[in-house]
């Protein structure tokens, strides 16, 4: 488990996946098909560590989750 991860806020924890999902976007427009592919490999899992691991956090915020989701 990230020690670090309780030393951030849950915006930032929350804002990682878009993160990753930009940086794969930008790889895909630079025709670097596998880096984009290991970034958005990366957003999906820190997708599936917030919903793990904050997922009563998201309860109390649905919007976020919606958000979190729609990405």
């Amino acid at each position: 488990m990230d020690s670090k991860i309780f030393d951030r806020s849950e915006d930032e924890i929350f804002s990682e996946p878009e993160k990753y999902k930009k940086y794969g976007d930008s790889c895909l427009k630079g025709k670097k098909y596998q880096d984009a592919l290991i970034h958005y490999e990366t957003a999906l899992e820190k997708l599936k560590m917030i919903f793990s691991k904050h997922s009563d956090c998201l309860v109390k915020n649905f919007s976020k989750a919606t958000q979190l989701i729609n990405t």
